[in-house]
């Protein structure tokens, strides 16, 4: 599991080695565009580089890249007691509930989520580790 933020070398670590290995919610494929999207609206200079970069995270998607995992009823379930349960968004547990479910690791950029995930969930991992 994967949550990319735009620019991160070690995302493209990830990426360019773990080929096919990687899975995630499809809720992904709206956060990936979105933070693009977000970083152009905010960036006017951005904005040629947003579209080549949606244009690749779309072909990435449709050649298989990451194994998307649809969000089912049981899963937000799932996901939403999880993020009672640590006081933590509900977007950040559905990935660990996926984690858990499909017994992978979880990789985050995010600190504050891999604290609170790794209490919870000993395969979560920073993903600055899987670079290493």
């Amino acid at each position: 599991m994967v949550r990319r933020r735009t620019g991160s070398g070690s995302c493209d670590h990830v990426l360019e080695n773990f080929d096919r290995s990687i899975c995630a919610p499809d809720l992904l494929l709206t956060e990936v565009s979105g933070a693009i999207v977000r970083r152009a609206n905010s960036d006017k200079g951005f904005a040629d580089d947003a579209r080549s970069a949606l244009e690749r995270v779309m072909l990435f998607w449709d050649h298989g890249g990451i194994a998307l995992h649809r969000l089912t009823t049981d899963r937000v379930a799932r996901a939403a007691r999880i993020a009672l349960e640590l006081g933590h968004p509900l977007a950040d547990c559905v990935y660990l509930s996926l984690a858990i479910e499909l017994d992978c690791d979880l990789a985050t950029c995010d600190a504050k989520s891999h604290a609170k995930s790794a209490g919870r969930y000993p395969g979560t991992r920073m993903l600055a580790e899987y670079g290493r």
